[in-house]
């Protein structure tokens, strides 16, 4: 397989996992954080998700994946801080110590 297609796929599957991630993904309570500024942090990871799928289908693979990676980035960072629940394709979750979960 030449760098090319596996830039394809690898940008297809990307992509196809923030798809799963946005489906499940559940809100939990913003505490310090105001909704509006949550709300605007997962519009921001949804359009880089739109601008990852755009840039697929217009041939430009690696574009695709930045845009993708950079969803993904936002999106941890949201599940890092305990704003929102969701795990990755292929994500199995296991306790913290305390008892709380965190993805492996």
């Amino acid at each position: 397989m030449g760098l090319e297609e596996e830039a394809k796929e690898l940008a297809l599957r990307y992509v196809g996992n923030l798809d799963t991630a946005f489906s499940i993904l559940e809100v939990r309570a913003a505490g310090p954080v105001r909704q509006e500024d949550l709300s605007y942090v997962l519009d921001l990871a949804n359009r880089y998700r739109e601008d990852a799928r755009r840039f697929l289908e217009a041939g430009r693979p690696l574009t695709s994946i930045a845009a993708s990676s950079y969803a993904e980035g936002l999106l941890d960072a949201l599940r890092f801080l305990g704003l929102v629940e969701f795990r990755w394709p292929g994500e199995r979750e296991v306790r913290n110590p305390g008892g709380s979960p965190r993805p492996t």
